[in-house]
């Protein structure tokens, strides 16, 4: 899943991103890319619903957020 994130000043706004929604139940991994202004989510199993992720994305720090496309 892509995210459009907005917020994202730095590298340590990517990790607390990454961390934050890594921590997710069936968040298999996350990256967050302040250059694109994006976060991606891989997904496995009993997963996390979209909101659930932005709702950590945006408890991460001053970000806005929701699922891209």
């Amino acid at each position: 899943m892509v995210f459009s994130v907005t917020g994202m000043t730095c590298g340590g706004c990517e990790k607390g991103i990454k961390q934050a929604v890594e921590r997710l139940a069936g968040v298999k991994a996350a990256t967050a890319d302040r250059i694109k202004k994006e976060a991606r989510v891989t997904l496995e199993g009993a997963a996390a619903s979209p909101d659930q992720i932005v709702a950590a994305i945006q408890g991460a720090g001053k970000f806005q957020a929701k699922l891209a496309g």
